[in-house]
């Protein structure tokens, strides 16, 4: 199974949510999102877990101090405004395969239309 996480802003709320629906039934869903008071049940529950962020901080600590908090070899991570409008999860898993057969810790994905 692909574990997406999805790192999102409540000030962009609009391509947050164009961006799940895209990636629903993709994976296991995480959401990195900075804390917040707004009511996003509708939105939460199309993730498999919510991960909150100090907004405060720096994007660098934001995105450590959420990644600390899950458990995962390797994620496909993907931010809010980078919307999946297709995906070769067959490639995906390969290139998992890759990383852990070389201990490779990262892969950056362009996108091609070949």
């Amino acid at each position: 199974m692909i574990n997406y996480v999805i790192y999102g802003h409540t000030d962009y709320l609009d391509v947050l949510n164009i961006q799940t629906d895209y990636a629903q039934n993709r994976g296991h869903l995480t959401l990195f999102i900075n804390d917040n008071n707004l009511e996003l049940k509708e939105l939460y529950k199309k993730y498999d877990e919510v991960i909150f962020y100090d907004d405060k901080e720096t994007y660098a600590v934001r995105v450590l101090s959420c990644l600390e908090k899950i458990n995962y070899d390797y994620i496909l991570f993907i931010h809010d405004i980078d919307i999946i409008l297709n995906s070769d999860d067959v490639l995906i898993k390969k290139l998992c395969e890759f990383l852990r057969k070389n201990n490779f810790d990262r892969v950056d994905l362009k996108y091609s239309d070949k």
